[in-house]
């Protein structure tokens, strides 16, 4: 049996959305026929629920050409002899990783092109010296035809994976041999307008089967421990995906917090914090940043008492046994002590920034506290967490994530999802009810609101790009949906924990007379820390400079020294990181202004 993952990032578990798709579309064959290549292995509940899922709905994805056959196989034999691994592992093997690593997240597909009707798509690929691909419709236009020519096998050994979809179907084929190759698919209403004006997607996973299963086996190791070396392999993931070569602290300080009294900290003291978990390495590689959470300092006077807290915006996993946070969720306070306490449990790493002096003294304390107090207890922001990076079209995502690609992996997941169960993360949430503000549209299926897209003829990372006002607000996580127009017992702003943090910012009055052009929405942690407004000569307390002498901040948690490349370099203007863009692993931020 696999071994539960010793944890799961409370505040971003669901900020794997879009990769859950290539995951799917990777293992679903396997899934699905799972009961009969090996009827004596039951599935676990939760992939029998995702096996029947697949069944019950045709329109996701097909698994039935006889080249996807062998790829049933492959995976289900596959993923069985990696639990079996797995369970070793956990018993007190040393590891099961592939003797030559693989990265993570090297499994996701690349896109080689729109295969479009009547036409055709010819390249030369890793394992063939000619690959065809050629699409008709038939004379009536109820279905149409692919058919695949590959030529010149480079060897017995080398096999290609391709997923060939549109917003309605999809299908894999695996070729392993030069041969010539057709299927036919039955049109359902809207395919037809969806192929004409956009084709076939043509996805290739350049490892092939074997190595994509290895990259894929690599990433579950970021998100699970039962090697015990998970965050050592999260601190190789960040040098290998943001060349960030990361450096052990003094051991005394690695799993202690340097001692700070509550007098040494100030309310608006920024909390840059990361977890080598998976999931804060998946925001950083995303973002550019090395940070996956933010949060702030607050003192409040209450009673006739004066408390130091830690405000956030924060989540939990949905499964309580793999929470490290404790609850309460949302837009929380903590005593700062406690959360330090807390912070060390969990195994962040946390630098403090504090602000520069200017910048200090226009933070009004009792306005902080009053927009606090009025958005307490709100949900964290899983409607806007997409779009606080999302800034251009094509220029915030990971090479090979394309927009062609995100929309095939959302249109699959949303027919997948139930609309009848409360889910964080559904597509829904995600995106659609964002889009549905910018768009001024009434949508709950995704397809509907790429439909309104596409009538301005823009794609879905354009559409997304566009900037999401703070003043929006957003329902309820289950059905029955509705559109929300301000704030109410069941409409609430959406606020991860970067807009969350400056958005108390802005309430303060930090900001003065261009407040009114900043969105809190469209900022990432990154964004945040890199803004001119911290204090480069900082007298840091001594039990700071004691613990990191080099660092212009106090980290007062980690195993390894949290650099935060760009800090305090960016000055604020309006607008503020609205069209910036972030490639990795330069990260180049342009253009100015942006």
């Amino acid at each position: 049996r696999f071994s539960a993952p010793t944890y799961l990032h409370a505040e971003h578990a669901m900020r794997c959305a879009t990769v859950l798709f290539f995951l799917a579309c990777a293992l679903a064959g396997a899934f699905a026929l799972a009961a009969t290549h090996r009827p004596s292995v039951p599935l676990p509940a939760p992939l029998a629920r995702f096996k029947e899922r697949l069944q019950q709905d045709t329109l996701i994805v097909d698994f039935g050409s006889v080249a996807a056959e062998k790829i049933y196989h492959v995976l289900f034999e596959s993923l069985t002899d990696y639990a079996r691994e797995l369970s070793a592992a956990s018993l007190g093997a040393s590891s099961f990783a592939p003797k030559q690593r693989t990265a993570p997240f090297e499994f996701l597909p690349m896109e080689v092109g729109r295969l479009m009707p009547g036409g055709k798509l010819s390249y030369t690929s890793p394992c063939f010296s000619s690959v065809t691909w050629s699409m008709e419709l038939s004379s009536d236009q109820s279905n149409y035809t692919v058919t695949a020519t590959t030529k010149g096998h480079a060897g017995l050994l080398c096999n290609e994976l391709y997923l060939l979809s549109d917003r309605f179907h999809g299908a894999f084929e695996v070729y392993d041999v030069g041969r010539t190759h057709s299927y036919t698919k039955a049109l359902v209403s809207g395919e037809l307008q969806d192929l004409n004006a956009r084709g076939l997607r043509v996805f290739f996973w350049p490892l092939g089967v074997v190595g994509s299963l290895e990259s894929l086996a690599n990433t579950v190791l970021l998100f699970m421990n039962p090697t015990g070396k998970q965050v050592a392999d999260n601190a190789v993931f960040m040098g290998e995906k943001m060349q960030w070569a990361m450096e052990e602290r003094t051991p005394m300080y690695q799993n202690t917090s340097v001692p700070l009294e509550d007098s040494d900290i100030e309310s608006g003291d920024y909390f840059g914090v990361l977890r080598l978990d998976g999931l804060d390495p998946l925001v950083a590689w995303g973002t550019g940043g090395h940070t996956g959470h933010t949060t702030m300092a607050l003192w409040f006077e209450e009673n006739g008492t004066r408390e130091l807290y830690v405000v956030e915006s924060t989540d939990s996993s949905g499964l309580p046994s793999l929470d490290y946070w404790p609850p309460p969720y949302g837009i929380i306070r903590t005593p700062f002590q406690q959360w330090v306490q807390q912070a060390i449990a969990a195994e962040y790493h946390v630098d403090i920034l504090r602000l520069a002096p200017e910048y200090k003294a226009k933070f009004n304390e009792s306005a902080a506290q009053e927009w606090f107090k009025s958005i307490e207890g709100m949900p964290y922001g899983w409607h806007t967490f997409i779009f606080t990076f999302l800034d251009t079209a094509a220029s915030n995502l990971p090479y090979p994530v394309t927009s062609d690609l995100l929309e095939i992996a959302f249109s699959f997941l949303d027919r997948l999802e139930s609309k009848q169960e409360s889910d964080k993360g559904s597509v829904y949430n995600l995106l659609t009810q964002a889009l549905n503000h910018q768009f001024n549209a009434t949508c709950v299926d995704f397809n509907c609101i790429l439909n309104v897209m596409d009538a301005k003829n823009m794609s879905l990372t354009e559409g997304g790009a566009l900037p999401i006002s703070d003043e929006w607000t957003y329902g309820p996580f289950a059905p029955p949906y509705q559109q929300c127009q301000g704030v109410s017992s069941s409409c609430n702003y959406s606020l991860v924990c970067s807009s969350f943090v400056f958005s108390m910012y802005k309430a303060s009055g930090m900001f003065g007379s261009d407040t009114p052009t900043l969105q809190a929405t469209e900022q990432t942690p990154k964004d945040v820390y890199q803004m001119a407004i911290f204090d480069s000569a900082w007298q840091r307390p001594q039990a700071c400079v004691d613990a990191d002498p080099a660092l212009p901040y106090c980290q007062i948690a980690g195993k390894y020294v949290l650099t935060l490349p760009g800090y305090n370099t960016i000055p604020m203007y309006q607008k503020m990181n609205e069209h910036c863009s972030a490639v990795p692993p330069q990260y180049y931020r342009g253009p100015v202004g942006c």
